[in-house]
This record gives structure tokens, sequence and C-alpha cells, in this order.
């Protein structure tokens, strides 16, 4: 993650520069930023996130400590990859933890890495950690393969202009709904201030569940029996 960073603080000062500097034309490019977002910030940070929880997270709470000098000898599972490459993934949800495992310790633990058992950890009260990595990993393939859903370079996917311009109302409608969507496109993507308006709306709506989910679903070992963190998350997160 250090290199990754150090990376993105490169091209962002790369970026800058006159020679480098993008062109207006290059922000408008609305469907390759969308499946940007989609594949990148959304697929691979979540698989990202999967690969931490089973590397990292779900040995430690098994009483495997997993860090710089034993992380690259330490298998999150006892059948290393030969599952993966022989489409026999269904061994990764076998033998998961028991209901009676103490966490951050063997007393209980199982080996499975991708499980959907459902419910709360009985000690922690806090969702599976197996659960939680097959949640990302899932979700992270979906968005992955939704990178490809609007039109770029290749000719594949959709193109939002003419999803939007083939909206039109139906005949025969009551009332002058004029043309429908058209021009919508070129309304929004020339606006900073409509894109911003919307994604400060979705990113409010966002926030406020993640207020809501974090007690309701707790991730974290724990955390739902620390009553005031729980109070301060939900407060932080519905002001914002």
């Amino acid at each position: 993650m250090m290199i990754l960073s150090a990376w993105a603080l490169f091209a962002g000062w790369l970026h800058l520069q006159p020679k480098f500097r993008p062109s207006l034309a290059w922000f408008k490019n609305a469907e390759s930023r969308l499946n940007h977002h989609l594949a990148v910030l959304f697929g691979f940070s979540s698989i990202a996130w999967t690969g931490h929880l089973v590397h990292v997270a779900i040995p430690e709470s098994r009483g495997q400590h997993v860090g710089w000098d034993n992380f690259l000898s330490v298998l999150p599972h006892p059948a290393g990859l030969a599952p993966f490459f022989t489409g026999n993934w269904g061994v990764y949800a076998q033998n998961p933890d028991t209901a009676y495992q103490v966490f951050n310790s063997t007393e209980g633990s199982g080996t499975a890495i991708l499980t959907f058992l459902g419910g709360f950890h009985p000690q922690t009260e806090a969702l599976w950690l197996t659960d939680i990595a097959h949640h990302h990993l899932a979700i992270g393939c979906i968005f992955v393969i939704a990178g490809h859903m609007y039109r770029t370079n290749f000719g594949i996917g959709h193109s939002i202009r003419e999803i939007l311009d083939a909206h039109n109302p139906p005949k025969g409608t009551p009332g002058d709904l004029g043309a429908g969507h058209k021009g919508l496109y070129d309304t929004i993507n020339n606006s900073l201030h409509f894109q911003l308006g919307l994604a400060l709306a979705s990113l409010g709506v966002v926030t406020s569940l993640v207020a809501q989910h974090m007690y309701a679903l707790p991730s974290y070992a724990f955390i739902a029996k620390d009553y005031t963190t729980q109070a301060a998350l939900y407060t932080h997160h519905q002001y914002i």
C-alpha cells in the first residue's frame, strides 16, 4: 500500500506538469470515469479488502498473528490455492468457526475463509469475518464486471447519451412533458455544479445508511458492546 500510495502521489504531481496535464475533454469523458470508478474504486478495492481479511484479520481472530516477518510463510487456508485452480471453491467454506470459538484464540476455530453463515459471532456480537470476506469478494467481482458497463473506445457497453435520448414521454400523455431526457447528458456533463449537487446528495444518503448499518450490523469485534463509540459513530456519520 505504501508503494501504491507513493506511485499515486508521483502520478498526481506528474499530471500537474504542463506537458502531462490532461485536457478539459478528458474530464468530460463520463463513460470512462464511471467505468474506472466501478472497476477500480469499488471493484478492486473491495477485493483488496478481502485480501486483508483473509490474510491478516481472520488468522488474527484465530490466534495466528500475521506480520511483515511471516506474511509470506503463513497460508490463509491449509489447502492453499489448489481449490481455486481446480474449481473446487467449496473447500474454502468448509470447517467454519464454531459458535463457541474464543476470539483471538485457536479454541473453536476452523479453517474456512469464505462463508455464508449469517448472524453474529456469539462472543464478539459482530458479523463473522469469513462472511464479510465472502461479501466483499463477491461484490468486488460484480463491480469489476460492471466496469465494462459503459461504452468507451472498445465499442462494448451502453452509451449514456443514447439511453437518455431514447427516453421519450409516451404518446397521448396529458400535459407538456417536452422532449423527455434529450440534452440531459450535456446538461449534467457540462455543469460542475450539477455534478457536485448529485454527488453530495448521493453521498449524504449513503453516509446516513452507513450510520444506521454500523450499529445494526456491526462488523468490528466487540464494538457492539462499546455504546459510547457506537453513539459517536452514529452521530458523526449522520452529521456528515
